[in-house]
């Protein structure tokens, strides 16, 4: 009867209405059991329908609503003295097609779809039972679309239903209603982030220790004029959208800010003469907290490190793939390329007999391997080694990322948490590799003048001094490194 949007984005507002006793007056149905079970009976019944379905929603067993609905007509039969079973049932059952709409049903429907709001029946009856039901109260029309549990396999107020509502009709729980007379029923659909509204049929209250409805009427069209066109709906929700969008990056700037001011502490700390050790870990937490600032900093901006060099972000082709390989790596990768090139010099001073030259170089040796294990031991934490020890998969990368949507969709906020930390793991493996694979793709694609401001003042003059050869011994070493 429906058909589904193709992204959340284009889900319109959606009114799910419980069938029976909301939208139909049981009263049909509890008649028939009265006559075989006395007066009353037909609510007993029902009370006993309603604990059985909770248990088996609760221990998640599913018989469907034809079997629970006959047990629960044999066991109240059982508890009464009366003989009854299958043949009396049978005389029962056909009922439920026989149920009419509450007097302003139709009409209220019909206010609700003029207003713009597609019109869901939701149900614990099987599909095929749905549609007779509907189809014998001559409302059958009126609705977009029927949705039963029998998708979901379990009972409302089981949160797989209304998940399962929401799923299979391409709706929005920030822009759905479920209007119900069974407080227990909006309860399920509030847990998952719809907005509810009951409905005060004769008999039934809502409960005060559940969540309270943001609607509470004595019929269907006390609520049209409440809950008016569903535009309005849909506009305040892209409103608190727009809104949350705004906060993150207030928040964001804000932490950009922050950094900055951070940088500026690191190179007074310098001046101050605070060890090479501990600059070395602040700056790396300073990484951190430039990573989580998302914005890129402006292109031809210079960042002064804690050392006194400039690190010019003026190569756009450098700073796109460093941010490719992520801030940890990004930061192994420069220092593996540093700690060759200072290899590489005091070995071709060696060779050329520079011996004065060969010990200074040997002399930056010990900051230069605690700089390098600083970072190589935040790359190596047990929580990345975990991420690239597991196979990558480009398709469950993208399963992975449409599941968080739909999760995020539906307001399961526990799953979605969990759906991003196995993409950040599946990312993060896709990206990372090897350290020296990373160090040589950033050769690759970068200019010497590139490393050599982001290297201390005496290597970057040898580097530039010794000229192009030196890069290809680089090179030769990291590949050297990467192949093993």
């Amino acid at each position: 009867m429906f058909c589904c949007p193709t992204s959340m984005a284009d889900a319109p507002p959606t009114l799910f209405f419980d069938v029976n006793e909301t939208s139909l007056d049981i009263i049909t149905v509890f008649n028939a059991i009265d006559k075989v079970l006395g007066s009353g009976g037909g609510l007993t019944w029902f009370d006993r329908l309603i604990q059985m379905s909770f248990c088996m929603a609760h221990v998640n067993q599913y018989d469907g609503f034809a079997v629970l609905s006959k047990a629960a007509f044999k066991a109240v039969c059982e508890a009464k003295g009366v003989v009854a079973g299958d043949a009396e049932w049978g005389t029962i059952a056909p009922e439920f097609t026989k149920m009419v709409p509450h007097p302003e049903v139709v009409q209220a429907l019909e206010a609700f779809k003029a207003n713009g709001w597609r019109l869901i029946a939701f149900s614990n009856h099987p599909l095929s039972a749905l549609d007779a039901v509907l189809k014998g109260g001559g409302i059958y029309d009126k609705f977009d679309g029927i949705v039963s549990v029998d998708g979901a396999k379990n009972f409302k107020p089981h949160l797989d239903t209304y998940r399962h509502a929401l799923g299979s009709t391409g709706s929005s729980a920030a822009t759905s209603v479920m209007i119900a007379c069974h407080d227990w029923d909006l309860a399920g659909a509030n847990a998952v982030g719809m907005k509810t509204a009951f409905v005060k049929r004769k008999g039934c209250v809502m409960g005060s220790a559940y969540v309270q409805p943001e609607y509470m009427v004595d019929d269907f069209m006390q609520l049209v004029p409440l809950i008016g066109k569903a535009l309005r709906l849909f506009e305040r929700h892209s409103l608190r959208q727009a809104l949350q969008a705004c906060d993150e990056l207030a928040t964001a700037l804000r932490r950009r800010a922050d950094v900055q001011e951070l940088h500026e502490r690191l190179v007074s700390a310098r001046e101050a003469g605070v060890s090479d050790a501990e600059l070395e870990k602040a700056e790396l937490q300073l990484g951190r907290l430039a990573a989580a600032a998302s914005e890129p900093a402006a292109p031809g901006a210079d960042i002064t490190s804690s050392r006194g060099v400039k690190r010019s972000r003026s190569s756009e082709t450098f700073a796109t793939a460093a941010a490719g390989e992520g801030q940890l790596m990004r930061e192994w990768s420069l220092r593996l390329v540093e700690s060759s090139a200072l290899q590489c010099c005091k070995r071709k001073a060696a060779e050329s007999e520079d011996f004065d030259l060969a010990l200074k170089l040997k002399e930056q040796e010990p900051a230069m391997a605690s700089r390098l294990e600083t970072v190589r031991t935040a790359c190596v934490a047990p929580s990345a080694a975990a991420a690239r020890s597991e196979s990558f998969d480009e398709q469950e990368l993208e399963e992975v990322r449409a599941q968080k949507l739909e999760a995020v969709e539906l307001e399961d906020f526990d799953r979605a948490a969990e759906l991003k930390e196995r993409e950040l793991a599946l990312k993060q493996f896709a990206v990372v590799g090897s350290a020296a694979a990373a160090a040589l793709r950033l050769l690759a694609s970068s200019s010497p003048e590139d490393f050599l401001r982001s290297f201390g003042p005496e290597l970057a003059r040898e580097v530039a001094d010794a000229g192009p050869e030196i890069w290809e011994a680089v090179t030769a070493e990291l590949r050297g490194m990467a192949a093993s």
